[in-house]
């Protein structure tokens, strides 16, 4: 796993310079954003500032950062919405090769037998997810009030 950015090959619509107009919150290496198509009211977008294809691409010692982000938006979602899901497709399907958390004012609801029949496991943490991460490739990371 490499701990540089990685160049796009066409034009990242989370890159141009003028974007941090956008930015509601913002730290040194993330930046929370309104979704620009939002699936929901309150649909918000963690990102990073430099270009990863996911966040877990990122170097491990932004994970600080990344949590702080994180707890941020679902502060934000809770006060406002009362209920918070956060969703990454990490290096597999991503409309957009950029490392962006889906922030939801949701309560998405998994099927028991997923677990069940180990379709998902129960983590802990975002190391977790990066442990996923380094020995498959990907990961998908789906947070609900239920658990990660």
């Amino acid at each position: 796993m490499s701990s540089g950015t990685t160049a796009m090959p066409d034009p990242c619509p989370f890159c141009p310079p003028t974007f941090s107009a956008h930015t509601l919150w913002e730290n040194d290496c993330y930046r929370i954003i309104a979704d620009q198509y939002p699936r929901c009211t309150g649909h918000l977008l963690i990102i990073s500032k430099p270009h990863y294809p996911c966040h877990m691409h990122a170097p491990s010692h932004h994970m600080t950062e990344f949590e702080a982000a994180q707890q941020h938006a679902r502060r934000f979602l809770y006060d406002v919405f009362g209920k918070a899901s956060f969703m990454e497709n990490g290096n597999i399907h991503q409309e957009v090769r950029h490392a962006h958390l889906h922030s939801v004012p949701i309560t998405l609801l998994l099927p028991e037998f997923w677990l069940d029949e180990g379709l998902v496991q129960s983590i802990s943490d975002w190391p977790a997810v990066r442990q996923q991460y380094e020995k498959a490739g990907h990961y998908t990371y789906i947070e609900t009030g239920a658990g990660r």
